[in-house]
């Protein structure tokens, strides 16, 4: 309630996570966050609610049902420009709802993969992400060369307006 009150956001990392320890593995459930929405707080789901495992995404019907309910509900992009997270990435480019709930975030130090998305690119888009040298530039012309563009108008949504 007092998140909601300050309308501070809650970033938060539901799913799964390989990178650290893990004491819990249910704990990841992003259903979990249901009364923190309710009491309206703005919560954002780290890595886009990614399960972090090639190909299986698990939370991708729960993201689309969560976003629908909760208009505080958001999701991040960072990381999922890595193999283990591209799957989510380009099933949250093809959803309109979802997509445009997207925030850009990064994952640095960890590297802003292309390559694997190259198939999936505007056909300009690549030679551009590929001519970039700095991370957080190559980072927005991947998502850009993917139709992904993320909205001022979103994260003063996010940060200015009251929800509910």
């Amino acid at each position: 309630k007092k998140l909601a009150e300050l309308k501070l956001p809650l970033i938060t990392h539901p799913g799964s996570e390989f990178a650290l320890p893990v004491v819990d593995r249910s704990l990841g459930e992003p259903s979990f966050l249901r009364p923190a929405l309710d009491c309206g707080v703005r919560v954002i789901f780290a890595h886009g609610l990614s399960s972090g495992v090639f190909f299986h995404e698990r939370y991708f019907n729960t993201a689309k049902e969560l976003i629908k309910t909760y208009p505080n509900l958001f999701l991040d992009a960072s990381a999922l420009t890595l193999p283990t997270r591209m799957r989510m990435l380009l099933k949250i480019r093809d959803n309109p709802e979802i997509k445009e709930r997207l925030l850009f975030g990064s994952d640095y130090p960890l590297p802003a993969f292309s390559s694997l998305l190259r198939p999936f690119m505007r056909r300009s888009g690549y030679p551009e992400v590929k001519a970039e040298g700095n991370y957080f530039d190559r980072l927005v012309l991947i998502f850009r060369a993917l139709g992904i563009d993320f909205s001022i108008s979103l994260q003063d949504k996010l940060i200015d307006k009251p929800v509910g």
